[in-house]
């Protein structure tokens, strides 16, 4: 029993890689064949307006830091909810800032 045991540890040292690179690769393949076969138009979201950002604007590049997107993306749309406000009250939002 000890020698069969010897003799079976180097096999299966070989066929469970093996095995598994045939899986993945089965896999692999798989996936491939999927790719492009779902119309994903059905479950992409589809904006309800047109972006009023400006294409040149920080928030689109992306080698700018992120903070400074990110706060140019606020301040945007705090200007545009303010502006509807305003819009609806009929005032002028006084504006101050936190140094």
């Amino acid at each position: 029993m000890r020698h069969f045991r010897s003799l079976l540890k180097p096999s299966i040292a070989v066929v469970v890689p093996a095995a598994l690179g045939v899986t993945y690769f089965a896999q692999q393949q798989e996936s491939s064949r999927c790719k492009g076969s779902i119309p994903t138009s059905e479950f992409l979201y589809q904006p309800l307006s047109e972006d009023k950002a400006p294409k040149n604007s920080i928030e689109f590049d992306t080698k700018a830091p992120l903070p400074k997107r990110m706060e140019a993306l606020i301040l945007r749309v705090q200007d545009e909810i303010c502006a509807g406000i305003e819009a609806i009250d009929g005032k002028k939002f006084r504006e101050d800032k936190w140094e």
